[in-house]
């Protein structure tokens, strides 16, 4: 399986790998939050969440 997970493109990457693995025991989080976990610029986070978002891999909610 980790194999597998590796040799996926979307999650071959390790910002997107850390988003992942962050939301595994939450299940959501907010942007400010995973920017400063992951130390990444606003446009890098927002890129790396798109590609996620689809691929399906995770739904992004704007706040009001």
């Amino acid at each position: 399986m980790m194999r597998d997970i590796i040799k996926n493109n979307i999650l071959g990457n390790p910002i997107r790998i850390g988003i992942m693995l962050y939301l595994l025991p939450r299940n959501r989080a907010l942007f400010v939050e995973l920017q400063r976990v992951l130390e990444i610029t606003p446009g890098n986070l927002d890129s790396h969440l798109k590609t996620l978002e689809r691929k399906g891999y995770v739904k992004l909610k704007k706040k009001s």
